[in-house]
């Protein structure tokens, strides 16, 4: 009686019962991290094989909920990953041809995120468990390339119509407008003055454009007519998104302009200065300061040199980043103007 040797079959087969265990959510956390960073940094191939070669090692069991979601979790991943190359290529936004087919990119999110949300409740009303919330995550991101594919389709609106170009130049110039008076906020907000500067006369070109193309002037006039023996009756333009706009763009420029109050303070007097801006409060906050930027004229001032980098720049000019070398802290010191 000879013992009989377990041959290479068996072992591999012993291998692979090994890992009939049902998966749990717990199961796809590396996997999903290792998926992920290969996703941020645009690897389609390698995060598909990751979870290829992962889902060829383990063999679906019907009897587990837990262990269906998983496999759900993990084909939503190989679908995402398809759905993600063909974002990035821009595909989806190619106009449709007679030899092209429309895009479905974002009817393949849509099935993507459907698919998700059909599991909803599978694991019973016990506490989330890490596949649970895995799924939730996924809906969230499906959700938000949807959301983003719907905004880049507005793009796509067909402008070049004989009929329709004024109409469609009247929206993109209040776009145009909108969008650096936005980045003139932003760049003072980062006390970044070259570029609030080079944005304010860029916005006020578009402004005075767009104004013009609108046949819109920031001017009040009074009628002579009176009413029940009160005074003349002051009229404002019909056009009050372009005069809010304007007041935005004014209410800018001087917030800017306080910036540089030891630049500018030398080009008028000491107390219209100070009374100036003693005296805004809201609402007069821009017509004040209007008032003073008619009365002092200051367009021959120089306010902007960044002397970081440039040291041949007079010191009497522009501005730059001083460090006290106690702490290390900086500010920013303004160094005159002329």
């Amino acid at each position: 009686m000879t013992t009989g040797t377990a041959t290479p079959s068996c072992l591999i087969t012993a291998a692979d019962i090994a890992c009939i265990d049902p998966l749990i959510g717990n199961d796809l956390c590396p996997l999903l991290r290792q998926f992920g960073t290969a996703m941020s940094k645009a690897r389609f191939d390698d995060a598909r094989g990751l979870i290829e070669s992962f889902r060829g090692t383990r063999v679906p069991i019907s009897a587990s909920a837990e262990d269906s979601l998983c496999h759900l979790l993990l084909s939503a991943c190989i679908q995402i990953v398809k759905a993600e190359s063909a974002y990035y290529s821009l595909n989806f936004m190619v106009p449709k041809a007679f030899f092209r087919r429309e895009s479905t990119l974002l009817l393949t999110y849509t099935q993507i995120k459907a698919e998700l949300c059909r599991m909803d409740g599978v694991m019973g009303n016990t506490k989330i468990s890490a596949a649970e919330d895995i799924r939730r995550r996924l809906i969230d991101f499906t959700s938000a390339r949807v959301s983003m594919i719907n905004v880049y389709n507005s793009f796509l609106v067909e402008i070049n119509h004989d009929s329709l170009t004024s109409l469609f130049t009247f929206v993109a110039d209040e776009i145009v407008v909108m969008k650096l008076l936005l980045e003139v906020q932003l760049a003072l907000i980062r006390c970044e003055f070259l570029q609030s500067l080079i944005k304010l006369k860029s916005a006020y070109v578009k402004l005075r454009s767009w104004f013009s193309s609108v046949g819109y002037k920031h001017t009040l006039t009074k009628t002579t007519v009176k009413f029940f023996g009160f005074g003349p009756q002051v009229q404002f333009s019909p056009l009050r998104l372009c005069s809010w706009t304007y007041e935005f763009y004014m209410l800018l420029l001087a917030k800017f302009s306080l910036y540089f109050h030891d630049s500018l303070q030398p080009q008028c007097s000491t107390g219209d200065f100070d009374h100036t801006v003693s005296a805004m409060k809201s609402p007069n906050f821009v017509q004040l300061f209007a008032t003073f930027r008619r009365r002092t004229e200051p367009l021959c001032i120089l306010l902007i040199a960044n002397r970081c980098n440039a040291p041949d720049i007079s010191p009497l000019i522009g501005y730059d980043c001083a460090a006290d070398l106690d702490d290390g802290e900086e500010f920013l010191r303004i160094t005159g103007g002329i």
